[in-house]
């Protein structure tokens, strides 16, 4: 009698496990979109602890790329399917504080290809004149009258755009006066896979490039992918909505020296 009842709550046991197991609540994010992974609400990560990220549960042949940055990590999947990724937090001991897991659903996003040829200042400074002009000059105004209206709007644009700038660096960033910004497409662990997002950038018009980096932690080698080098931050946040007008899979803005 005994021995049955404990084999009861074994085979019970069981079942509740996987009971658990196959309800569990997953994040539903693009294949080839980096998604960024936050581990803690607060992102006060201790630089005392280590935090080692690993994909446990993952579709067969899948190549997906995993950046761990102490406490966040950019998680890229590249097939459909569900994706398991945990992080142990372990004291300076070697002793386990904490174990976050996380569970993902990677789904295909549809592309919408809307070409823009934005690829520097200059290009964002006559993207907002046509598009100030288009906005105050009637269609049917003829062209003599609308080149003049273009070419005041140009003057009075780039005297904005340089007392923005000046107020930005005086009041916001105090860093060094070589430093800009850069848009990245993506990081890739293949350099074919790299080459063929540079493809796509450049058949839309962007001159984009390829820079290669190593993971301290791991040794291993990422091919990123970046488009541009801009002196402010609001040139390169509107050159990143352009940007993902015909690329869906997610975009960032990374911090460079001004060539």
């Amino acid at each position: 009698m005994l021995r049955k009842f404990s084999k009861n709550i074994l085979i019970s046991a069981i079942l509740l496990f996987y009971s658990c197991s196959e309800k569990q609540d997953r994040k539903e994010v693009s294949i080839e979109a980096p998604y960024k992974i936050s581990s803690y609400e607060n992102n006060d990560a201790n630089p005392d602890y280590v935090y080692q990220w690993w994909v446990g549960n993952q579709p067969d042949l899948s190549d997906n790329t995993l950046e761990p940055n102490l406490d966040e990590a950019f998680f890229t999947p590249d097939l459909i399917g569900e994706y398991d990724i945990f992080l142990s937090v372990r004291d300076s001991n070697d002793i386990e504080i904490d174990l976050k897991e996380f569970y993902f659903l990677a789904v295909k996003n549809k592309i919408k290809k809307i070409p823009k040829k934005i690829i520097s200042d200059q290009a964002l400074n006559e993207l907002n004149t046509i598009q100030t002009d288009s906005i105050n000059i009637n269609d049917n105004i003829v062209s003599n009258k609308k080149n003049q209206k273009l070419d005041s709007l140009k003057k009075t644009n780039e005297v904005v755009e340089n007392k923005k700038e000046n107020v930005y660096k005086s009041k916001q960033f105090k860093k060094n006066k070589n430093s800009g910004w850069t848009i990245q497409m993506s990081s890739r662990s293949s350099l074919e896979l790299a080459k063929r997002d540079q493809t796509k950038a450049l058949n839309n018009g962007f001159d984009a490039y390829i820079e290669q980096s190593t993971d301290n932690s791991t040794g291993k080698i990422w091919f990123r992918v970046r488009i541009g080098n801009f002196s402010t931050l609001e040139n390169a946040k509107k050159i990143k909505k352009e940007i993902e007008k015909f690329w869906s899979k997610g975009t960032w803005i990374d911090r460079v020296k001004i060539k």
